[in-house]
């Protein structure tokens, strides 16, 4: 989904979720923003609508795949409630990239 300031009206970037084969019902978060805008809390303000969405759909978990240099992102992850799954795919060439999972909560 497009993810647009309020006031501004302009894109800045992306978040949903992808649905992976090997984790049916446990879709993947993912999310984009321009760098421009990085630290004003759009990532987690974002993060956060599509987690409690997928919550309500009856999803009892969520997967994410981040880099370990990418600090940013693993704070927001982490806000959110995603732990580490103890899964790192090591990549010499990019940074190695640790998997986090998070429990949805039945909506009440």
């Amino acid at each position: 989904m497009a993810v647009e300031r309020r006031l501004e009206r302009d894109f800045i970037g992306y978040c949903g979720l992808i649905d992976r084969d090997a984790t049916p019902g446990e879709p993947e978060i993912a999310y984009e923003l321009f760098r421009a805008i990085l630290g004003h809390g759009y990532a987690t303000e974002a993060a956060r609508a599509v987690r409690d969405a997928a919550a309500v759909t009856g999803r009892s978990r969520l997967w994410a795949g981040v880099r370990l240099c990418n600090t940013a992102s693993l704070r927001v992850l982490t806000k959110l409630g995603f732990v580490s799954s103890g899964h790192v795919d090591e990549d010499a060439e990019r940074g190695d990239m640790i998997l986090m999972t998070c429990r949805l909560a039945r909506p009440i």
